[in-house]
């Protein structure tokens, strides 16, 4: 769904999303050979399809979500080509991930990216896990980005830059890794984050098994906040207006009025 006024007003705990910039639409990774296909949700036929622009190699039986990104290499970017995201993973390899948390799947996906990495031919393209951080942390997700013009685009474009290289930006992606009725809180007397039904009103410091955010969950709750060219100004300067933009949403949040450990 699309980060808007609606949606933003029903998140009831910041410290329950995670967030990462997105590179463009959420494709499915899918191996049953040595070699990998790429499919793309057409909502035309309803199916994934085949996509022709990236060609990957995998373990087989592998299943993982991903974006395609576009990258410009060198200083003047003028090298074009596609750069394979890891988002999120289903299946690695022949074991099943989809129902473990959503922390302990990225850490699998990041282990999994290095695998591919050392066993792929360099002809195919690059295989790169995303880095989630804790929404209120987005500052560290936007640094780095810059505006600039590249080859193939008669206006200029929002990049993160890394290294010698410079990937496409399309927005940032919001995602629940506490599972509802749970919220992740932080205590304002012990400074220590803890955990708390909205529904039966109970807190506690330990991790609830139930809160786990499998992938069906994280995938249906994921929010896209687009960056139009209007806000990539506020978005690349660090001061108070840029503050503002970027925790509109987040000052929009009601805290749940709730009975903390605290007060236990």
């Amino acid at each position: 769904s699309m980060l808007n006024a609606d949606n933003v007003s029903s998140f009831s705990s910041k410290y329950s999303w995670k967030c990462h910039l997105s590179y463009g639409e959420a494709v499915l990774l899918l191996s049953q050979g040595g070699k990998g296909g790429v499919y793309v949700f057409s909502a035309e036929q309803q199916s994934w399809v085949r996509d022709q622009r990236v060609q990957v190699e995998l373990p087989r039986d592998t299943i993982v979500e991903a974006q395609i990104a576009e990258v410009f290499q060198g200083e003047t970017g003028g090298m074009r080509t596609h750069c394979i995201v890891l988002t999120d993973g289903i299946v690695l390899g022949g074991q099943e991930i989809y129902q473990k948390p959503y922390s302990e799947r990225q850490i699998l996906l990041e282990k999994f990216c290095q695998t591919v990495r050392k066993e792929s031919y360099r002809r195919w393209q690059e295989v790169v896990p995303v880095r989630p951080v804790r929404v209120e942390n987005f500052h560290s997700v936007t640094s780095g980005l810059v505006v600039q013009h590249v080859k193939g685009h008669s206006a200029p474009r929002l990049a993160h830059c890394m290294k010698d290289k410079r990937m496409l930006v399309h927005g940032m992606l919001l995602i629940r890794h506490i599972k509802e009725p749970w919220n992740m809180e932080l205590s304002n007397k012990l400074k220590k984050f803890y955990f708390f039904n909205a529904k039966t009103r109970e807190s506690q410091y330990q991790w609830p098994a139930e809160a786990a955010a499998d992938f069906s969950y994280t995938r249906t709750s994921s929010l896209v906040w687009p960056w139009t060219p209007s806000m990539w100004t506020q978005i690349l300067q660090r001061d108070p207006v840029t503050d503002k933009l970027l925790e509109s949403f987040l000052n929009r949040v009601q805290p749940v009025k709730q009975k903390t450990v605290d007060q236990r």
